[in-house]
């Protein structure tokens, strides 16, 4: 028989797997007690980072009442704007939408929220260099939440024809490079 090579680093994996099982388990329930708000604060930011957060407001406790659209406009040097949106799933073949899902959900549970004002200018330096131009580059972006009321089941109206509002929630001027 064989003997397999185990590797001098298996704690360390062992370790990662473990972390990573924790964090998922402790993450992904939807009430609050002190094993998980201790594991939650402590890689938190590690599970923001690898994508691996899970938000429960889609079921409960209080579904979303509201539909969410996220853009940027996008103002270049000749004065002509973009528009730049985040990911909409209803604009996508599926296997597009597995694979942008998690920009959309990053987008609606954490860019367009003002307790999350930290992110807004990396959000808008990145969709910036998604216009860079030497000759015309992008000189200003603003970052605008759209949305618009779910009807309550029963009421007979249909939630495709609820009008959008829309808010620009940030701005800023963007140096060339």
């Amino acid at each position: 028989m064989h003997e397999v090579a185990t590797p001098r680093n298996a704690g360390l994996i062992n370790a990662f797997i473990v972390l990573n099982v924790l964090g998922a388990f402790f993450w992904s329930q939807p009430f609050d007690y002190q094993p998980r708000t201790l594991v939650c604060d402590l890689l938190g930011g590690y599970l923001r980072f690898v994508g691996m957060w899970q938000h429960w407001d889609m079921f409960s406790p209080e579904p979303r009442h509201i539909r969410i659209r996220m853009d940027a406009t996008v103002k270049l040097r000749d004065g002509t704007r973009h528009t730049w949106s985040f990911p909409q799933m209803d604009q996508m073949g599926l296997f597009e939408r597995f694979r942008k899902e998690r920009f959309r959900k990053w987008a609606h549970d954490n860019v367009r929220l003002d307790t999350e004002a930290r992110i807004w200018e990396p959000t808008a330096h990145y969709i910036a260099r998604q216009f860079a131009d030497s000759q015309n580059p992008p000189v200003a972006v603003a970052l605008n939440r759209h949305w618009a009321d779910i009807p309550p089941p029963g009421s007979g109206r249909d939630p495709a024809s609820e009008p959008f509002h829309q808010y620009t929630f940030y701005q800023t001027n963007v140096a060339p490079r």
